[in-house]
C-alpha cells in the first residue's frame, strides 16, 4: 500500500520497526498538523516544498508549525533538505512505500 492510498484511508500502521517513531509521525501526519498532509502529499508527487528548518527543537513532542514537523522527518531521514533552495523533497519513495497487508 502507497503512502498516499494509506493517507486517503486514514490507514496507518507499523512497518520497519515497533518503535513510537513511525506511530507519532503517523499520528502527525493523520492529524494533518498545519497543513501538513497536503505538504507531505506534494513532496510524494515528486515536488519539493520551502521548509523554515531554523529554530526545530528536534523532539517528537513540542511542534508550532509544520516546518518543524518536516525538520524532524529530515532528521530521521524520511525527507531530504536541498539547503541552498531550503527545500524539503522525498529523497527516495521506497522508504515512504508500506506493503499490503
Amino acid at each position: 500500500m502507497s503512502v498516499v492510498r494509506a493517507i486517503a484511508e486514514d490507514d496507518f500502521g507499523q512497518f520497519w520497526t515497533e518503535t513510537g517513531t513511525y506511530e507519532d509521525i503517523g499520528e502527525l501526519i493523520n492529524w494533518n498538523f498545519d497543513g501538513l498532509r497536503e505538504a507531505v502529499i506534494e513532496m510524494l508527487s515528486g515536488n519539493r516544498i520551502h521548509v523554515n528548518v531554523a529554530g526545530c527543537r528536534n523532539d517528537m513532542h513540542t511542534f508550532v508549525d509544520k516546518d518543524q514537523v518536516i525538520t524532524i522527518l529530515i532528521h530521521l531521514g524520511y525527507f531530504a533538505y536541498d539547503k541552498s533552495e531550503q527545500e524539503a523533497y522525498v529523497p527516495n519513495k521506497g522508504i515512504w512505500v508500506v506493503p499490503d497487508r
